[in-house]
């Protein structure tokens, strides 16, 4: 599970563990299963989840945009050459941690996504 589905979780749920299904109450299961360990979350069905996709996708086109620029400029041969080693390692850095936010961001679509469809056709 990625960073920020957890930091979305926890922003936007009270977290209560129990040894039992929570009955009678509006709650949607979120199973996260990792190797042979599966915990469900019980999500209140009141999460916009049009407006975390909507939220995420903005995040997604900047963080699309920035790679852009950072993609072109260590593309850019006379600024390879002209450059001291130090900033073009930043920009190195820069790029690789655009693509790490790309991922997560995906993998947060992903989950919302899921989320959305699963509480449509429960709700």
């Amino acid at each position: 599970m990625d960073k920020g589905a957890l930091a979305l979780l926890a922003h936007r749920a009270n977290l209560i563990f129990v040894d039992e299904e929570p009955v009678g109450e509006d709650l949607h299961p979120c199973p996260i299963t990792v190797d042979s360990f599966t915990l469900i979350l019980y999500l209140k069905k009141e999460i916009d989840y049009a407006k975390q996709i909507q939220d995420t996708w903005t995040e997604m086109l900047k963080m699309c945009d920035l790679l852009g620029g950072v993609t072109r400029k260590l593309n850019n041969d006379k600024f390879i050459e002209r450059a001291r080693p130090e900033i073009v390692q930043k920009e190195r850095d820069k790029k690789t941690y655009y693509e790490d936010n790309i991922t997560e961001l995906n993998n947060k679509l992903d989950l919302l996504e899921c989320n959305n469809i699963k509480c449509k056709i429960n709700g």
